[in-house]
């Protein structure tokens, strides 16, 4: 995925996902995403769920809080980042990211609907999630690695 140096530089030296975005959607919506991962390693690392899970204790909610900011913090950024690129040219590729960051909002609804409703599919749904997410990510990597490459033929 996007590494903390392509954030933290400016746009001009960078030579990866900013290059050449000419809006601001792409940028904020990386850095949402690196917002969620430092969310999600930092406040399930001090938050772990307890064995008693029926049980209400401040670890228990912190856990839950954590889980919601790094839902609603994936949804944002692939919604933003796909829209970012739909606008700068990409259509193929935000489009894409549009359809995948659908899928990544329909199956996160559908956990807290399948456990109010006894459906033993929160494992399916979860999988779903992370795996859209994982694929949605490695689209992006492989978009990027394959039009440097070809760039870089180009100007042999």
């Amino acid at each position: 995925t996007i590494s903390l140096f392509e954030v933290i530089l400016p746009k001009e030296k960078s030579n990866g996902f900013f290059k050449n975005d000419n809006n601001k959607y792409v940028f904020y919506g990386w850095i949402i995403y690196l917002v969620m991962q430092f969310i999600s390693f930092f406040g399930y690392m001090l938050f772990p769920l307890s064995e008693n899970k029926n049980e209400m204790s401040f670890t228990n909610i912190m856990h839950i809080v954590v889980t919601i900011l790094v839902v609603l913090t994936t949804i944002s950024s692939g919604f933003i980042i796909s829209i970012g690129y739909y606008k700068n040219n990409k259509k193929k590729l935000g489009i894409i990211g549009i359809v995948l960051s659908c899928v990544i909002t329909l199956s996160g609804m559908l956990n807290p609907i399948g456990m109010g409703n006894n459906w033993n599919i929160l494992g399916l749904t979860e999988r779903i999630t992370i795996f859209t997410l994982l694929l949605f990510s490695s689209l992006i990597s492989l978009y990027f690695t394959y039009n440097d490459i070809k760039e870089k033929s180009l100007q042999i």
